[in-house]
């Protein structure tokens, strides 16, 4: 069972780890509440270009067991809250997934151009917590791989 505590603590992890790794390339900000109901976890800059960009941060310690990505589709069945993979309006997601240590990067529009296929051809799983259940498409790591942008070892 998860809880939003030991979630929340991978997470804040996981963004730590990313932020030391992409502060080469990019000057990364804290984004503010608002920003965070919007699905953003930082603003990236290019630190050559000057290019600014929102992200979400997704952090994942099961798929390289699994050898799936899952994609939250539900965030809350009971109360009909829909998952990441549709509110996120952050342009675009760096999913980390520990174990492989390689961050998948993908713009988030062409993301959700595939959900509707990846809903009738993949799994969809269950995540239950103490309060709430959760739902996501278990989406094979190489499929998810050809649709990113970038695929990086950390």
């Amino acid at each position: 069972m998860h809880t939003f505590q030991n979630s929340k603590k991978i997470g804040d992890a996981g963004e730590a780890a990313l932020d030391l790794f992409f502060k080469e390339r990019f000057q990364i900000e804290d984004v503010d509440m608002t920003q965070q109901k919007l699905g953003w976890d930082r603003i990236f800059t290019h630190l050559e270009s000057g290019a600014r960009a929102s992200v979400e941060y997704k952090t994942d310690t099961q798929s390289h067991k699994t050898r799936n990505i899952f994609i939250e589709t539900w965030s809350n069945k009971e109360s009909g809250k829909k998952g990441w993979a549709y509110t996120t309006t952050a342009q675009w997601l760096y999913y980390y997934v520990l174990g492989d240590s390689e961050v998948y990067i993908v713009d988030v529009v062409q993301l959700k151009l595939y959900l509707n296929n990846w809903q009738k051809q993949f799994q969809k799983k269950g995540a239950k917590n103490p309060n709430y259940s959760s739902e996501g498409l278990l989406v094979p790591i190489e499929i998810f791989k050809s649709v990113c942008y970038e695929v990086i070892k950390v």
